[in-house]
């Protein structure tokens, strides 16, 4: 019996088989392949959600194939990068590995010969980060990887083995994380060049979708939390898979269904005004400062650093803060990152990879026309990560905590403006996973806050007054 492997966030594939060896049409696969998809929460929701990706590879299958005799078995793992699935294949063969998807177990599944493997690694190497931005550390994560598709190809014996590229890190192509991915993703293809793998371009096939999805809908998603797909996304992964496998019209019946999606959504947002764009932050990431997290637990007093007085008052200039790291960027809450385009959101990712232990700090300059009492609500978007926040308004700090372990990640408390101008300030300090926090300013009882004006620069002549 044929067999499919599918594995990760990224996919591997042996030797493609011979013209001779592939069924009419140029497919790869054949109606009693064995699917195997072996990966990280992506692959475990492609078949834990019910119009997962898997289940849309499926229901291809079973058109092309009614009678076929073709089996899918999915092995996704939360959390796990290429060295997390090294040790699961490592321990599968001693003990019962159980992975997402509770039914299926990692030994027995990778016991049996395979027709097809299609290994999906790598978002999580960027997202933890398992992977500094460095050329020595994706050396590293290449041969990490080299190692695991030696140990499938050696333990399975594919008829195929696929790698899929990397899908999207937030929705900027252009973002930090998404730069590191396109270089991780070029290690991919040289890798199925070299070794003459099917290359399965999943990464580039969500980045068109987005991007013709965009054109109609201004808030269009191939994710849902800037991770993990949303349908679309989905339908993207599916298509760049069966693409790379060479089933063309299957690829193109989803591609059909997607856009009939979009259609129904473009449909919804005609003549629309379009949105006012949210005030931006001045932010400053570059620094690191591990003695922040003594044992991993945060502590903002063995946190602190020099420049942080200096910063929270707007003395940029300063030259405690001047001979620092820090590199200062405009951001823009917007749609393609964590947070979306509330107005309050910094994701830090946006200017900044985010590496372990990695400071960012966020400014705002507010002008009040009176002295008024505000709730300053405090939260995070994040669904992994632990977050040690700091808040300042005009010098004196209203909060250090973690926020990710507040009731919903979100706290409130009330602050008071000046009249004139006033400044907000956060330091975020970034220990893993993702690195983005909210800060809003909301009227109390029936104060209207429209009178208030924001910048990121801070204003000719201000001086902050403790």
């Amino acid at each position: 019996m044929a067999w499919l492997i599918l594995l990760g966030a990224v996919v591997l594939a042996p030797a493609p088989a011979h013209a001779a060896d592939q069924p009419a049409g140029g497919s790869t696969l054949r109606p009693d392949d064995r699917i195997v998809f072996i990966g990280d929460s992506i692959t475990g929701q492609g078949w834990n959600h019910p119009r997962g990706f898997i289940h849309l590879i499926e229901s291809s299958l079973k058109t092309k194939w009614p009678d076929g005799k073709w089996q899918v078995i999915p092995l996704g793992g939360s959390g796990a990068g290429v060295g997390a699935w090294q040790n699961f294949e490592k321990r599968s063969r001693e003990g019962e590995v159980r992975l997402d998807a509770k039914e299926f177990e990692v030994g027995a599944a990778l016991a049996q010969p395979a027709d097809v493997v299609i290994v999906m690694l790598g978002m999580n190497d960027l997202l933890a980060p398992y992977v500094k931005p460095t050329e020595a550390d994706i050396d590293a994560w290449e041969a990490r990887y080299r190692a695991l598709l030696d140990a499938l190809r050696q333990r399975v014996k594919p008829r195929v083995l696929a790698l899929a590229t990397i899908s999207m890190c937030s929705e900027d192509p252009a973002s930090p994380k998404n730069q590191i991915r396109d270089r991780l993703n070029a290690r991919l293809a040289a890798l199925a060049a070299e070794q003459e793998l099917t290359l399965l371009p999943v990464g580039q096939t969500m980045v068109d979708l987005l991007k013709r999805g965009r054109q109609r809908v201004p808030d269009f998603h191939v994710t849902g939390d800037y991770v993990h797909p949303n349908q679309q996304g989905h339908y993207a992964i599916a298509i760049g898979m069966l693409r790379g496998l060479g089933a063309v019209e299957s690829a193109r019946a989803l591609e059909a269904r997607s856009a009939e999606d979009l259609d129904r959504r473009a449909a919804g947002h005609a003549n629309q005004p379009a949105a006012q764009p949210p005030p931006p932050w001045l932010v400053g990431t570059g620094l690191f400062n591990p003695q922040a997290w003594p044992g991993n637990k945060f502590d903002p007093d063995r946190g602190r650093l020099p420049c942080d007085g200096h910063i929270v008052a707007g003395r940029l200039t300063d030259p405690t803060v001047t001979g620092t790291d820090l590199v200062w960027n405009l951001y823009h809450p917007s749609v393609n990152f964590t947070g979306s385009d509330d107005p309050g959101s910094v994701d830090f990712t946006a200017v900044s990879f985010g590496r372990v232990h990695e400071v960012g700090y966020a400014l705002r300059w507010i002008h009040s026309e009176k002295k008024r009492i505000v709730q300053l609500q405090l939260s995070s978007k994040v669904f992994a990560g632990s977050i040690g926040l700091s808040v300042w308004l005009n010098g004196h700090e209203r909060y250090a905590g973690v926020i990710t372990d507040e009731p919903h990640r979100r706290t409130e408390l009330f602050a008071v403006l000046r009249p004139g101008w006033n400044i907000l300030a956060i330091k975020c300090n970034h220990l893993t996973w993702q690195w983005q926090v909210t800060a809003n300013l909301v009227q109390v009882n029936d104060d209207d806050l429209s009178d208030l004006h924001y910048t990121a620069e801070p204003p000719a002549g201000y001086r902050l007054i403790p």
